[in-house]
């Protein structure tokens, strides 16, 4: 296609009917004039594909396609390659359904345990969640799919998140909630971006120009399509002029003919409509590259994926008294409805229909040698009556083991609505509180979009979270119990002691329209190991059934970068997986900033007995914080530690590493820094002698007299102490607080120019 001719073929009503979708699911299309349509679906975890009657919210049912792991669950693998296999498969799917963009990756960050869309993003950190979301972009682009990343951005509840107002200053949100952007963007370079429906520090970010324009486009060299969140549009001409192209769905020509009125009236440039139509047509033209790409889809195929998925994303909590893996011989009573109508699929627009599921109860029966017992315990509706736990714990006392499957159900984590608390049914705790009287030897299997409270932990042996593991968490489940597949996952989120603990339960859920993330960048972890905080399970935690060693293999400096080298071995009799996670503890300084930040990680299969070498690069920014006053990052010259671990808690060897930086950042000076400090940079010292300048000038005889005129060794440390507004006092005003305050600007203007 020729853009540019085809642009100008267009007339000004045809180009404005581009910037909004033909239907629920489709861009507008001019097939006289070349320009077809393409179809976007909902699909982070599976393509949500509807050709009856269209929805956002997941009510009417879409085309049978396979359900995966959910966003914490495969974050949980902390396996860029497994997201990229993902990736690979959803858009083989994809393609298959005729669905040219899926919307997805969902990436924004959890900050509460509550927010109820918390299924579909992956982490606490961004680091973990921006590596994920770009190794999933990679798998969906390389076969001809586009992806839409979102939602852009601060999305981070489902309260009134249509019009909440996320008020957070720039290093939080550049630290935090954009870093995941950014890192997806820096290294996958998905072909759109989402809107989100709330504001940012004032403004809606569908019609965010600092959001849209600065961030996006110019300091990350975006120039791709945006479109916004469904119904996602506050004011259609705003958004256009700060950036936004396209609007879905269709409006029913209201925004057509907003945008004419606007255009004819002289508010609405043809530059900015053209500048929109061009990405429009540029995506159009991807996506027919893409149509040309046949990537094969065998149903069986998928849903074997989706099995070994679920197995290489489950994380093994607790296993006291190596409680995991049962023995086929055991006695083993199953209780809970969940083993029998487990939840493993999202909600709203993430709800998939699923070309089928394994029965967690059936796969464990089909494993044992021996009788398994089965008790419902709570109904589908996570009722619990006192007949049905009298006969579960009538049976808890011949079993040898007792699997109760217990987690969040249907209902309770939403699409729009948020949690009311972190606690699970009162059934499951009751379930499983009275059943560990009987039988110490208990395992729980968790299904739950995000973290529950555990304060019951302590009544069972073992506990395996599965998150939402989609249709082939059955068999997983089963031959994870048994050993006949090995946990490996990690805990992509913090585990609290309680809901009053976590960083932002003062500041959640906001009033008057307004949230203030004054918790800042400690948020999860970063707020836990800088408070020095217990918590229930760690970020990064996991345990498996075997065992490994870690050994510093060494690093390589080059100027402020390192290449790390770590040597894991697999100490243990099973084959298993280890997760190398990489830390950066920065040096005291008086800006706030975590103990620690995840920088790199890397998951390593072994064999029993087998080594394997990981390297690991840190460049100059793993050391650094976003500095608003320089705009920029920066990494204060200091000695920092780069800690080898298995968890934010638990480091295995740690290595010292010395910033040189080139540029320092010097303090404001202000009319109460001493002299010192103002003549500790060149442009202070040259106002220093523009003071001295001023008193020769003046040809008064007792300015003559002054120290500041006679500088030597003893007179200067004295001088250098100073206050700056002192200078006016001991001048007898010759150098007035007029003065002074031109050359303190002077001063920190030069400084910050220099910086940059």
């Amino acid at each position: 296609m020729d853009i540019e001719k085809t642009l100008s073929s267009l007339t000004i009503r045809e180009k404005i009917q581009m910037l909004s979708g033909k239907d629920f699911w489709h861009t507008c299309d001019f097939l006289e004039k070349g320009i077809d349509s393409f179809e976007v679906a909902d699909g982070p975890y599976g393509v949500r594909k509807q050709t009856g009657l269209c929805d956002h919210m997941g009510w009417n049912k879409s085309i049978p396609s396979t359900a995966y792991v959910s966003g914490p669950g495969l974050a949980s693998s902390f396996d860029r390659e497994l997201a990229c296999e993902t990736g690979k498969h959803l858009a083989a799917e994809a393609r298959t359904l005729g669905v040219d963009v899926l919307l997805g990756p969902a990436v924004n960050i959890v900050r509460t345990p509550l927010c109820g869309r918390n299924f579909e993003y992956y982490s606490e950190d961004p680091v973990l969640a921006g590596e994920m979301a770009a190794a999933y972009i990679k798998g969906v682009q390389s076969q001809g799919v586009g992806t839409c990343i979102k939602h852009f951005a601060a999305n981070n509840q489902e309260k009134d998140r249509e019009y909440i107002d996320a008020v957070a200053d720039e290093r939080t949100l550049r630290e935090i909630y954009l870093r995941v952007f950014e890192i997806a963007e820096e290294k996958a370079h998905p072909w759109s971006y989402m809107t989100a429906l709330n504001k940012i520090n004032g403004a809606y970010c569908s019609e965010n120009e600092w959001l849209l324009k600065n961030i996006l486009r110019k300091d990350w060299g975006f120039d791709g399509l945006v479109m916004s969140d469904w119904m996602g549009i506050n004011n259609r001409e705003r958004a256009l002029k700060a950036g936004l192209d396209l609007e879905m769905p269709y409006s029913y020509g209201v925004s057509e003919e907003r945008l004419m009125s606007a255009y004819e009236s002289g508010s609405l440039s043809e530059k900015d409509i053209d500048n929109s139509v061009r990405r429009i047509l540029q995506t159009l033209e991807k996506v027919s590259d893409g149509r040309r790409i046949k990537p094969e889809y065998i149903n069986s195929d998928h849903n074997e994926f989706a099995r070994g998925m679920a197995e290489r994303t489950a994380v093994l909590l607790k296993n006291d008294d190596s409680i995991l893996p049962l023995k086929k011989s055991e006695r083993i009573l199953v209780v809970g409805n969940f083993a029998v109508n487990p939840r493993f699929k999202m909600a709203g627009s993430a709800l998939v229909n699923p070309t089928s599921f394994d029965i967690p109860l059936t796969e464990i029966e089909n494993l044992s040698s021996c009788t398994v017992c089965f008790e419902e315990g709570y109904d589908e509706y996570s009722e619990l009556s006192d007949e049905a736990l009298h006969r579960a714990i009538e049976k808890a006392g011949d079993a040898d083991k007792i699997v109760i499957f217990a987690g969040l159900p249907d209902g309770v984590e939403e699409e729009g609505k948020d949690r009311k608390d972190m606690m699970m049914p009162r059934s499951h705790i009751r379930l499983i509180t009275e059943l560990s009287k009987v039988n110490s030897n208990i395992v729980v299997v968790l299904l739950n979009g995000s973290v529950v409270d555990m304060s019951w932990d302590s009544d069972v042996k073992g506990i395996l979270e599965m998150f939402l593991a989609g249709q082939g968490l059955g068999r997983a489940v089963a031959k994870l119990l048994f050993g006949e597949a090995i946990p490996g996952g990690k805990l992509p989120v913090t585990i609290p002691e309680s809901l009053e603990e976590t960083p932002a339960y003062l500041n959640y859920p906001g009033y008057s329209g307004r949230v203030r993330y004054a918790e800042g960048v400690f948020i999860g972890y970063r707020y836990y190991t800088t408070k020095h905080l217990r918590v229930k399970y760690p970020f990064g935690y996991g345990l498996s059934y075997t065992s490994f060693q870690i050994r510093n293999g060494g690093f390589v400096r080059e100027g402020n970068n390192i290449t790390l080298s770590v040597e894991v071995t697999n100490t243990g009799k099973m084959e298993g997986s280890e997760v190398v996670e990489i830390y950066v503890e920065p040096p005291y300084s008086r800006v706030p900033r975590p103990v620690r930040t995840l920088q790199d990680f890397s998951r390593v299969y072994l064999k029993a007995g087998e080594t394997k070498n990981v390297s690991f690069s840190l460049g100059e920014r793993a050391f650094a914080y976003f500095d608003p006053d320089l705009c920029d990052w920066y990494a204060p010259q200091g000695e920092y530690v780069i800690h080898v671990s298995v968890s934010a808690e638990e480091d295995i060897y740690s290595i010292p590493f010395k910033i040189e930086t080139c540029r320092h950042k010097y303090e404001e000076i202000t009319g109460w820094s001493s002299v010192g400090n103002l003549r500790s940079t060149v442009a202070g010292r040259e106002a220093f002698e523009e003071i001295r300048r001023i008193l020769l000038a003046s040809g008064n005889s007792q300015a003559m007299k002054l120290p500041i005129l006679q500088l030597n060794g003893e007179s200067e440390e004295q001088i250098d102490k100073i206050p700056l507004r002192m200078i006016t006092v001991l001048t007898d005003n010759i150098v007035n607080n007029d003065i002074m305050d031109k050359l303190i600007l002077t001063v920190n203007q030069k400084n910050l120019e220099a910086l940059r």
